[in-house]
């Protein structure tokens, strides 16, 4: 506990589960009230949405290197195309974007499966429930409010419970993309414990 790189990491690790956590809850809600409406192609819909989700983290996390890279990568191309930046952003190098750009792949990889359970949650929700509130005047807004989000409470559990648990111990994007760096602003403590048992041979630290 004396040691400020531990303090570092921690606050690191809190930061981004707790992002992972909220972006691909918000991000798989929406999108699971999306496909719970009747629309030509919901089918189709439904399964390029868990396509994410199947994809190995490995690749993925290569994938999105390219696409970040600062001087060839598609993401900075298409921003200054659109004019939203003057010059390329250093998305995997740069400290202060580091971080955030982590927690765009993380979002992007867990929010199928927040989105496959919310949708299951949804479908599980009485329709007779939503026909008597709008029988007795309730709004869209009080209808999720009052129906939607207390009928997803049990579910609502397991996906925090779930994301939170897989993106505390998430290895595999961190040090494919970043290896912890640029200096250690993306070391989580998973991070930090494979650098001191395996790179540092501190196995005692590291336990």
């Amino acid at each position: 506990f004396s040691r400020p790189d531990f303090w570092s990491s921690l606050r690191i690790t809190l930061i981004y589960t707790s992002g992972t956590l909220v972006g691909a809850y918000l991000f798989g809600l929406a999108t699971a009230l999306l496909l719970n409406q009747r629309f030509v192609g919901r089918g189709l819909a439904r399964v390029l949405v868990l396509l994410p989700w199947a994809v190995p983290f490995v690749v993925a996390a290569i994938s999105f290197t390219w696409i970040y890279d600062a001087e060839y990568g598609v993401l900075n191309y298409l921003l200054i195309k659109a004019g939203l930046v003057a010059e390329r952003v250093r998305w995997l190098t740069d400290p202060g974007v580091a971080l955030p750009a982590l927690l765009l792949v993380s979002v992007w990889l867990q929010y199928p499966f927040v989105t496959m359970m919310m949708l299951a949650g949804l479908q599980g929700i009485s329709k007779d429930l939503y026909e008597a509130a709008s029988m007795d005047g309730a709004g869209a807004w009080q209808r999720f409010w009052s129906i939607t989000l207390p009928g997803l409470s049990s579910v609502r559990s397991v996906v925090i419970l779930l994301v939170t648990i897989w993106a505390f111990k998430q290895f595999t994007i961190i040090y494919t993309m970043t290896g912890g760096g640029p200096v250690r602003s993306t070391e989580t403590l998973v991070i930090q414990t494979y650098r001191q048992a395996f790179t540092f041979y501190n196995m005692g630290l590291a336990s």
